[in-house]
């Protein structure tokens, strides 16, 4: 930003401020996020104070150039000179007080305590104080969140128990069961994009939100949502520096070209080495990890009734991918041919805004987005020389496998939605439509399909339509029935060079219907139910019969209960739930040819049914205004019901009666802040998770585990912050994906594999507020 700018945003600032000859300052205190006034907040000038009205309004006598503090226990510290003050002061809330949170991925905008289900909303301070700009630091905040490893950063999640652990070359068409997306943009199953640089909020829904989403929210929902260019937003550097090599710097301004006309950019650039060492090649980067970010949004107001938010997006991961190993140590690899995990993806999404009248608004989401990805492993993760050492033996023949998948998505969606309030308030009527394409082609080679193939060429091409609508009554001030109702149609084509072609239907229903009660102003209960699926698809196996080739839709049946309040101190939320997994989508082997007995193949099915239970819990409390406490926990039961299938002519094998993969009975996070003193604070928090299983074919599990991680910031002025930082701070080794099979020669005896999370990491950041 140039001298001349900032120039004429001082003169602008000065000349709406509003003096009197005794240095009266008056103004008005809002919320940044609702524009809804902030009352009794504290206003401070040298040993002078007051608070806001009922209105948000103030005065008070002031020194010229002296300082004038702003706050609020449910809002972020804001500390200005007497020319920075303008007529109206925005403060960003922080989840002290559930009262003045909002909720923005939903059909509509509303306050949290106005909402009806498992949301938890992570804010922009909880996110600001996270060791690195990615969503992976959050993950252990939200309770019954879990993330299969087996790649570079997280992309595959499950919620409740429900969600993928991989997308090999071969797998099927792009279905999740847990959704992803980053400022309207969706991102399902490519998550790893998910940067949490100049990230405003984190939103995380959980259970059915197909009725909302579509067909990729069986489970859930994750959105991320960046900064607005505004005022209220801070221009700055930030420059992060820590073992592993760690060296990450970024930056985000806002461009004020003009009244109706205004910009914001973030760039930021990360790396570390990825915590392993390549004993063989003698080599600490070979699961490096090299990730930058750009990103313009731009907000014009085209005329009052019509505003245009446009998001230029795009993300560079170079990550290399090196993380098991035959030992089973954790963080050496004897790899010869060292993997990649790299996404370059470039986005643009446009979000209009359009008053029809008053009450009345039509909003039209327009994204275009293509992912250029690679992965790749070593497939034995060893080397010649490591397999002919004792035990291995391996001479005169060459034990080398390598895989590699180059894959390409291109995505277009558009949707329209008209949203009317009446002139009460008391009903509030959605419709909307949707439609996306998308195609996605692998280019694999490797072992493949069991080691039946060698290579392929896929392409799979989706296409979804989809209309929705959804009602928000309240008969009373007290009571508010919410009822929504999605229909879709989803194709599916897919087409390889293996002369496989098949094309797929499926009609796509859910909904939701739920009743909030409101105990009082800050309290409130909710029940709901909900149907929620996930898209049928296309077995890719060159041999399988047509018959096995499609699968159908999974269902589930959803229902909760729960409770919400909030005060000045902190806020509190509770619920319980129940789901049923209907016509449950498994992997099965039947025999393909009744007179080939080698014909035997894995494929998925619909064989099953299951069931979870449990609860969630979120709290914060201001034990006192320096001393703050906040927590988690996921309860959670799970099954899956038992079903059989045949691996040789006439012998069958059960699976199932056991809890589903990857969900961990309990998960949980207890966390402290303190502030020292006016420029020092401390953080601590211990997060854990119980065991769990692996897979849904074996019944190996990993062991419960529980991470400490702390920090401190000392801020030198009002524009510079230095905080020092350690995550795993007792360096607990904890397994994040897990393979059960034979890998070693000669006896190839199967065993348990687990490549594992981050260990110990802990360096310091700096961030400096640019024009304070």
């Amino acid at each position: 930003m140039n001298r001349f700018t900032l120039f004429l945003i001082s003169i602008l600032l000065l000349n709406s401020v509003t003096f009197s000859q005794d240095n009266l300052i008056s103004g008005r205190v809002i919320d940044a996020t609702t524009n809804l006034p902030i009352v009794g907040c504290e206003i401070i000038s040298s040993s002078i104070g007051t608070i806001t009205d009922e209105t948000g309004h103030f005065s008070i006598s002031s020194q010229p150039d002296s300082r004038i503090v702003f706050q609020h226990i449910a809002y972020e510290r804001r500390i200005m000179t007497t020319h920075e003050v303008s007529e109206t002061i925005k403060l960003t809330p922080v989840l002290l007080s559930g009262e003045t949170v909002s909720v923005y991925g939903a059909l509509r905008t509303q306050s949290l305590l106005d909402t009806e289900g498992g949301i938890s909303v992570i804010s922009k301070r909880q996110i600001n104080q996270a060791s690195e700009p990615h969503f992976q630091t959050l993950i252990n905040n939200i309770p019954n969140l879990n993330w299969a490893g087996g790649s570079s950063r997280p992309r595959y999640f499950q919620i409740r128990g429900i969600g993928e652990r991989s997308q090999f070359a071969g797998d099927g068409p792009p279905n999740y069961s847990v959704g992803f997306s980053i400022d309207d943009l969706d991102l399902s199953g490519i998550g790893m994009s998910g940067l949490t640089f100049d990230v405003n909020r984190v939103e995380l829904f959980r259970g059915p939100q197909s009725s909302i989403y579509g067909p990729n929210a069986l489970a859930g929902f994750i959105v991320l949502r960046s900064n607005d260019p505004g005022q209220d937003q801070d221009d700055y550097v930030t420059l992060s520096a820590g073992n592993a090599s760690t060296l990450n710097m970024g930056t985000a301004f806002n461009l004020h070209t003009s009244s109706t006309l205004n910009a914001r950019v973030a760039i930021y650039r990360g790396y570390s080495d990825g915590f392993q060492y390549n004993e063989y090649l003698d080599d600490p980067t070979t699961n490096e990890r090299l990730e930058t970010l750009g990103r313009l949004k731009i907000i014009w107001t085209v005329q009052p009734k019509l505003e245009i938010k446009t998001t230029l997006l795009a993300v560079n991961l170079d990550n290399g991918y090196d993380t098991w190993s035959p030992t089973n140590t954790g963080f050496t690899t004897y790899s010869d041919k060292p993997g990649k995990d790299s996404q370059a993806l470039n986005a643009a999404v446009i979000r209009a805004e359009y008053s029809i009248a008053p009450g009345t608004d039509l909003f039209s989401i327009s994204s275009f987005s293509t992912a250029d990805m690679e992965y790749s492993y070593d497939g034995d993760w060893g080397n010649d020389e490591f397999w002919a050492e004792e035990p291995y033996n391996v001479e005169g023949w060459s034990y080398d496998f390598f895989d590699k998948v180059i894959r390409t998505r291109s995505t277009t969606t558009q949707e329209l939605r008209l949203v009317h309030a009446s002139k009460n308030q008391s009903i509030h009527l959605i419709t909307g439509i949707y439609y996306k394409d998308l195609i996605e082609k692998d280019d694999a080679e490797g072992y493949l399909f069991g080691g039946d193939e060698s290579e392929l060429e896929s392409e799979f091409h989706l296409k979804n339509r989809s209309a929705y609508a959804q009602i928000d009554y309240s008969p009373t001030k007290k009571l508010s029935l919410t009822s929504n109702l999605r229909v879709g149609l989803r194709n599916t084509d897919y087409a390889d060079n293996k002369t496989t072609t098949f094309s797929l239907d499926d009609q796509l229903n859910g909904g939701k219907v739920a009743l909030l009660y409101k105990i009082d102003q800050r309290k409130t209960t909710f029940i709901n139910a909900a149907r929620g699926f996930k898209a049928g698809g296309i077995n890719q196996h060159p041999r399988i019969l047509d018959s096995n080739r499609p699968f159908s839709p999974e269902y589930v049946n959803n229902y909760e209960i729960g409770y919400r309040g909030v005060s000045h101190q902190g806020m509190v939320s509770i619920l319980a739930f129940y789901t049923q997994r209907m016509d449950q989508q498994v992997s099965l082997s039947s025999q393909q040819d009744p007179m080939d007995p080698n014909s035997f193949t894995y494929y998925i099915g619909n064989a099953s049914k299951g069931h979870v239970y449990g609860m969630e819990l979120e709290f914060r409390r201001a034990l006192s205004s320096r001393l703050h406490l906040s927590g988690t926990l996921g309860l959670l039961e799970s099954k899956t019901e038992e079903y059989s299938f045949e691996v040789a002519p006439g012998q069958l094998v059960s699976l199932g009666n056991r809890a589903f993969a990857h969900a961990p009975r309990y998960s949980y996070r207890l966390g402290v802040d303190y502030d020292l003193s006016k420029t020092i604070s401390f953080r601590t928090s211990i997060s854990g998770k119980d065991k769990f299983y692996f897979s849904e074919s074996h019944d190996q599990v990993s062991q419960a585990y529980s991470l400490l991680n702390t920090g401190i910031t000392y801020s030198f002025s009002q524009s510079l912050d230095m905080s020092f930082w350690a995550d795993n701070l007792l360096d607990t080794k904890y397994a994040v994906r897990g393979f059960f099979f034979g890998l070693e020669p000669p006896s190839y005896t199967e065993k348990l594999y687990m490549s594992y999370g981050d260990p110990r990491h802990y360096g310091i950041t700096l961030k400096y507020k640019l024009g304070m």
